[in-house]
């Protein structure tokens, strides 16, 4: 309570929201980093002896390959990460290249980044006058020393680097945004317009929710989605054994299930979720018992607290059911009937890709983000924004008519094979980003006017 005293006003409220709409281990993670006191001589002889080290190393691995810059905002199990790694990869395996990786934040990934690449994390995670002697130390030396000139940022949450960037010397800066502009403050990406060369959006939604925060003048600007990150998914062979997973879950082997995923926070819609199942459940006859599985990190807060008193209280607590973060979500995919999508803004989510390779129907709702853009219509059930009656009543055709449900399931897998393959992806992004010199025959992403 003394401390709670010492804390204004203002910082008690701000802590109060994120502890309601942010994911608990964020915010100790942020909480540590605040507080881990390392400062001044130490702390700039911390990241001038990991900035050595760096160099050092990428001076041995260089072997006359095409170096080039890869930035993660961070390197938790979620979407962006995940993507820039695989874009690394493919730079890796098929180009014959050298990835070096900024690290922005740390994460769960943090080992793995590190097992498939050199990586610099950057010590100063504040953004004070010391983090920006750590960025520019560490660009102008990357510039001086290894003669690296092409830079792929990935997320508007590494978009404070580019000034660091641009002074450096870098003269090939791509910038991948997955984000939605309208969710961020008016004009806080006037930095990707001013610095940045080429930019790529994953969809045209969201292409023109940027232009809402910043009217894009400077750079050119693309529209390519991400391929599936998990192509094993798509493989029929696979060994996943419906039955078994029920029977793992305490679920009857007869049940239905609707899966969501994310985290438990606001954006992702866990409310929605929630009384979508309510409705469904309250409502259901079918013969064959149906339940809802929310998969993704939960740790408790404000906001699943009352989401989870909603469910109590209608007494659904059986039926609908968080399993939490799943390294290996395979399994879900492949065991479940329904893939529901809830997000209030979610760009070009990975999570509906996978559940397409599987040919679940999607069922969604209009302007929650790009992903209408990646669907195979017939296989997907869109509701107006917020028709919680109509996402309800959409899941409950699909659980009493099997055709329904799994009669478009070859067609989905065959579209999703076609359109979600992650090396044509990354052949777009390295032939905007003037990476991939090779003749092709690759179709150019759609440039936005």
């Amino acid at each position: 309570m003394k401390t709670l005293r010492n804390l204004s006003m203002m910082n008690l409220r701000k802590l109060l929201k994120a502890l309601r709409e942010e994911p608990h281990h964020e915010i100790v993670s942020n909480i540590e980093t605040f507080i881990s006191g390392e400062s001044g001589d130490r702390l700039d002889y911390a990241y001038a002896s990991a900035l050595s080290s760096f160099i050092f190393k990428a001076r041995q691995l260089t072997d006359r390959k095409r170096m080039v810059i890869f930035v993660s905002h961070e390197t938790t199990r979620t979407g962006a990460p995940l993507i820039v790694r695989k874009l690394a990869l493919e730079f890796q395996d098929r180009f014959n290249g050298l990835p070096l990786f900024v690290n922005c934040k740390g994460g769960d990934l943090f080992e793995v980044f590190k097992g498939d690449f050199l990586c610099y994390f950057v010590k100063n995670q504040r953004p004070t006058s010391t983090q920006a002697q750590e960025l520019s130390t560490l660009f102008s030396e990357i510039v001086r020393e290894l003669g690296i000139r092409d830079i792929i940022i990935n997320s508007v949450e590494s978009r404070h680097i580019l000034p660091h960037v641009e002074a450096a010397g870098f003269d090939n800066i791509t910038f991948l945004v997955h984000e939605m502009g309208n969710l961020y403050d008016q004009g806080s990406w006037n930095s990707i317009d001013q610095i940045a060369d080429h930019v790529i959006f994953p969809a045209h939604f969201i292409a023109k929710r940027a232009q809402q925060n910043t009217p894009f003048t400077q750079p050119s600007t693309y529209v390519a989605g991400q391929g599936l990150l998990k192509p094993e998914l798509l493989d029929d062979n696979l060994e996943i054994d419906p039955l078994r997973f029920r029977r793992r879950h305490g679920l009857p082997n007869d049940s239905i299930i609707v899966l969501s995923c994310g985290s438990t926070i606001a954006r992702k819609g866990i409310d929605v979720f929630a009384f979508t199942a309510i409705s469904t459940l309250n409502s259901y006859k079918g013969k064959r018992p149906l339940f809802f599985i929310w998969l993704g990190s939960a740790p408790p807060n404000y906001f699943q607290k009352w989401v989870n008193h909603d469910i109590e209280q209608a007494g659904f607590e059986d039926h609908i059911i968080f399993v939490g973060e799943h390294e290996d979500t395979i399994p879900f995919f492949k065991s479940c009937d329904i893939f529901f999508m809830t997000s209030r803004g979610d760009p070009y989510p990975c999570v509906v890709q996978e559940a397409m390779a599987v040919g679940m129907p999607v069922v969604g709702f209009k302007n929650a983000g790009g992903y209408p853009e990646m669907l195979y219509g017939p296989n997907a059930y869109l509701c107006n924004y917020g028709d919680i009656a109509g996402a309800s009543k959409a899941i409950m055709d699909l659980a009493n008519d099997e055709n329904l449900r799994i009669g478009r399931r070859i067609d989905t897998i065959e579209f999703a094979k076609r359109k979600f393959n992650f090396s044509n992806y990354a052949d777009q992004v390295f032939k905007i980003a003037t990476l991939d010199r090779r003749p092709t025959e690759i179709e150019q992403p759609a440039k936005i006017v």
